[in-house]
């Protein structure tokens, strides 16, 4: 039975008893093999020795011709019964029945030669040797063939009226076959334990054989199998991908489309085997070309997993599109990248709607603040001027209380003009997004007693009027929370550029505060509105508490971003309000 060792290696052992039935099979099945071809030999050589005899016993030729014929008439006979009965018993009793019969003619041939037989003594030896060793009897059997053969020998020998060879040649004959007998019959042990032995090894290849098979099918059932998961896998792979209204998309480690989904011709305008083999900075714009290559860069020689990349790409049809990436190594067995997959989404529409909705509020602002500053603001100022009237004629107690009220409506008043500048702040349209928040750092200095910084490291125009408010109004709800909520008495406000976004940064030696506590907090633009809006626009608002102590509050704008509402402003015609 097959057992299995520690390292889960089927190993082979055969069981003593069915081991020696097969056995047995298997030497019954030899033995009538090789007595067949025998007895077929024996019935064609046995004649053809007539030769033999022709020239050494011519006397006898006819004699000795008989016995032949007889010889291999008896032969053909055990040969018929050879083939027809294949029990162990028959096929030992044909043996020795065989051998008989040769020794049998044989010593006739001897007793009628006298002492010139001994020629035929030596066959009679070499029958000997042919029947113990080619035919690998039990031991048993091969003792009683033996034996048989050692009396057909000598009984006639001993009865002859006239002994046929001389004592001397008798005792040494004797002598020469029975040892030559013990040599044959150890001879034939050891054969025939090799034979046990290239059995055992037999039956182990063939039980291994057949384990061989059983793991065969079963690994071949697995393939099947696995190879059915993977074609599903597959099936649903591709139908992801088909059905995925996104560009998805895998790159080598050269930069070239190795894959490109089939949405390549609606959001660009080609065939994916148009893309595949050439260089994805092929189609983005030039002014992108450098901070997608350091993004591509940091993937394949960081393994980072890059999100929110946006750029710009040209069609085939020569439009320009927006697009936002996220980009993820493809990593193998050994943990090197050799190669990565991303996916990529037009936002050119929704970067439009952002404009317009930018747009509508800003209008929306201005009408508020041109109600606040030509209603409220008129309503204010006239109650002001009546209540100084109304103050100069009254004495006393009156007066006092007059004044008072008076205080107030200067504080309303102030509020008034303060809420107007904030929600469109008129120095935005007449100097430009840096001088306006070099203004707000000295409106913070007065206003709330703050130490405000303002530093423009970079040269930055901001032509579109809408994305100008937004920025600032976003600069002032930072500058607001820092007053607020941080307690600080210094804060510093930063303006510069890099090769793919505008960056705006807010910061403060306060003890900072939670974003979460204060989303809605100052003009309702709030920092969860702020969030909205980048993210709507592609960038970002990341609020961190240095080393240093205090917060720090970083705003980044893409150029694209910036460029793009920079063109719509042009596009647009100008109008006042």
């Amino acid at each position: 039975m097959p057992q299995t060792n520690s390292q889960g290696v089927s190993q082979v052992s055969v069981n003593p008893g069915q081991a020696k039935d097969q056995f047995k099979a298997h030497y019954v099945e030899l033995l009538q093999s090789r007595l067949g071809v025998g007895f077929a030999v024996g019935v064609v050589l046995v004649p053809l020795f007539a030769v033999v005899d022709w020239r050494l016993a011519r006397p006898f030729f006819g004699l000795f011709l008989s016995l032949r014929l007889g010889a291999a008439a008896v032969m053909a006979l055990l040969w018929l019964i050879n083939r027809r009965r294949s029990g162990q018993a028959w096929q030992e009793g044909l043996t020795i029945a065989g051998a008989l019969t040769v020794a049998v003619m044989l010593e006739t041939m001897l007793v009628a030669m006298g002492g010139t037989g001994s020629n035929y003594y030596a066959g009679l030896t070499l029958l000997l040797i042919a029947a113990i060793v080619l035919i690998p009897i039990r031991l048993g059997v091969a003792v009683c063939l033996a034996a048989s053969v050692l009396l057909v020998y000598l009984v006639p020998l001993a009865i002859a009226d006239t002994p046929l060879l001389g004592g001397n040649a008798l005792l040494h004959n004797t002598g020469t076959l029975f040892s030559a007998s013990m040599l044959l019959l150890g001879a034939n042990w050891l054969h025939r334990a090799a034979l046990l032995g290239q059995f055992k090894l037999r039956a182990q290849v063939q039980e291994r054989e057949r384990q061989l098979d059983t793991l065969n099918a079963s690994l071949e059932e697995k393939v099947a199998s696995r190879t059915a998961q993977l074609a599903h896998s597959e099936a649903r792979y591709r139908s992801l991908v088909d059905s995925n209204p996104q560009l998805i998309y895998t790159l080598d480690n050269e930069g070239t489309y190795s894959f490109v989904g089939p949405r390549v011709g609606r959001l660009m305008g080609y065939r994916p085997e148009e893309m595949l083999g050439k260089y994805f900075i092929a189609f983005v714009r030039r002014e992108d070309h450098r901070h997608c290559v350091r993004a591509f860069k940091q993937v394949r020689d960081l393994g980072l997993v890059l999100e929110d990349v946006e750029y710009r790409v040209i069609r085939a049809d020569g439009e320009e599109r927006i697009f936002l990436s996220y980009t993820a190594p493809l990593v193998d067995d050994q943990g090197k990248v050799n190669g990565m997959i991303g996916t990529a989404v037009d936002v050119t529409r929704q970067r439009a709607l952002t404009a317009e909705l930018v747009k509508a509020e800003d209008q929306e602002r201005r009408r508020i603040a041109r109600d606040l500053h030509d209603g409220v603001g008129q309503y204010l100022a006239v109650s002001k001027l009546q209540l100084s009237k109304a103050a100069e004629s009254a004495e006393g107690r009156e007066r006092e209380r007059l004044t008072q009220v008076q205080a107030l409506l200067d504080q309303a008043i102030a509020d008034t003009r303060s809420l107007t500048a904030r929600l469109s702040p008129r120095v935005l349209d007449e100097i430009g997004l840096a001088p306006a928040l070099e203004w707000l750092a000295e409106q913070g200095r007065e206003r709330y007693g703050l130490e405000v910084e303002f530093c423009c490291t970079d040269e930055v125009e901001v032509h579109d009027g809408l994305l100008r408010g937004f920025l600032f109004r976003a600069v002032s709800e930072l500058l607001l929370n820092c007053a607020k909520h941080a307690k600080a008495r210094r804060v510093e406000i930063a303006m510069s550029r890099d090769e793919r976004a505008l960056n705006l940064s807010v910061g403060d030696d306060g003890i900072g505060f939670d974003p979460a506590q204060h989303v809605n907090s100052g003009t309702g633009l709030g920092l969860f509105s702020l969030h909205e809006r980048l993210d709507l626009l592609g960038g970002k608002l990341e609020i961190s508490s240095p080393s240093r102590g205090g917060s720090l509050a970083c705003l980044t704008v893409p150029l694209a971003t910036v460029a793009k509402a920079g063109k719509d402003a042009d596009d647009q015609p100008h109008t006042s309000g």
